[in-house]
């Protein structure tokens, strides 16, 4: 997530296989000072996991450095799930997907 001038930020959700388990990384990070603001490791890619992290993201930033923020992620279910999207307009924070 970032200000909205014309910085944005991420959310990424890779796999992790070791010993026979899957595990899901979920990030988001602030473009502009590359710092990683939130995180959260899953066994599945279930939309709570990901508002675990949009909320961590959003307790690190602090209640008013995220006005005026993009949130750029992919199509993925868990970014377009109600809950999810709910919790950035919530917070005034654009939305911005890849197409």
């Amino acid at each position: 997530m970032s200000r909205a001038t014309g910085v944005k930020g991420c959310s990424a959700a890779f796999p992790s296989s070791e010993i026979c388990i899957t595990v899901y990384i979920t990030f988001i990070t602030d473009t502009y000072s590359h710092c990683i603001v939130g995180y959260n490791f899953a066994e599945s890619l279930e939309a709570v996991e990901s508002i675990k992290t949009l909320q961590m993201a959003l307790s690190a930033l602090g209640a008013e450095s995220h006005l005026n923020f993009i949130h750029h992620s992919d199509r993925g279910l868990q970014y377009c799930s109600a809950a999810y999207v709910k919790l950035l307009q919530d917070n005034h924070i654009q939305i911005s997907m890849t197409e």
